[in-house]
């Protein structure tokens, strides 16, 4: 993926790859692309990566610890088990 610095997306890719994070500009992204085009093994490299990061990071487990911590903040941990 090459995306541009903005939002959030630089923690997100933070665990992928950085250098594929570009300042809001055509040129650089324009230049990224090109980087990757011209390496057709790097884009399979990343995807695996970011599938793997991705997979570590957002886990069924986590998603519920992160509501359940959620909902006890906003009920008071009242009825909790």
């Amino acid at each position: 993926m090459v995306a541009s610095d903005a939002r959030a997306t630089p923690e997100i890719l933070s665990s992928v790859d950085p250098g594929l994070l570009t300042p809001p500009e055509p040129g650089p992204l324009a230049d990224a692309i090109g980087r990757l085009l011209g390496d057709p093994a790097r884009p399979a490299e990343l995807g695996a990566r970011g599938l793997e990061s991705v997979r570590s990071r957002f886990t069924w487990e986590g998603c519920v610890a992160g509501l359940d911590a959620v909902y006890g903040e906003l009920c008071g941990d009242a009825g909790r088990r």
